[in-house]
């Protein structure tokens, strides 16, 4: 670090804060460069162990898999009962499934079977829970007044997305865990 680069960060410091922290992956015009030069040369390995490695701890399936698996289905039915855009496009982001995906397509790009078995499994398990418990809330809400049903899963809903946004905020908080 040169001396005028020291000095910027020390004035810059004086008013406000200054976070350091390690650079897993990063791209550049001189990687670029330096890798069209002489192909294969420098960043692609060591980016692709970091996404397979996040690939493999996302690709287990806990409880919670096919707990918001269930929830997104029911966002779902809400956003077509009430012809909400907005609530189909909140089931497809709470909806933990695009791990089990990669996971699968991993499992076959590399041959392991277990890892596709593993994957499939979770998806028809989750996927049947899912319509399951969606059949289950579509009779009730038939049977009762729509609007009690709705709030009643509009509220739940909300509550359990606070508490799930207060564990992550704690979690991010309390640095990266390894």
């Amino acid at each position: 670090m040169t001396a005028g680069r020291k000095r910027a960060l020390r004035s810059s410091a004086r008013t406000g804060s200054i976070a350091v922290d390690g650079v897993e992956t990063m791209f550049s015009r001189r990687t670029e460069q330096i890798e069209a030069d002489q192909p294969g040369a420098l960043v692609h390995p060591p980016l692709w162990a970091a996404v397979e490695a996040h690939i493999r701890t996302e690709g287990t399936y806990v409880p919670s898999f096919y707990l918001f698996l269930a929830i997104a289905g029911l966002i779902g039915a809400v956003g077509i009962m009430t012809n909400s855009q907005i609530l189909i496009a909140a089931a497809m982001v709470v909806g933990p499934e695009y791990n089990a995906i990669t996971s699968i397509a991993l499992g076959l790009d590399r041959g392991n079977r277990r890892r596709v078995r593993d994957g499939v499994r979770a998806l028809t398990v989750g996927f049947l829970l899912a319509i399951a418990v969606t059949l289950g809330f579509a009779a009730l809400a038939r049977g009762a007044h729509h609007v009690v049903v709705l709030v009643v899963v509009g509220v739940l809903t909300l509550r359990l997305q606070r508490r799930l946004w207060r564990r992550a905020t704690r979690g991010a908080a309390s640095g990266p865990q390894r």
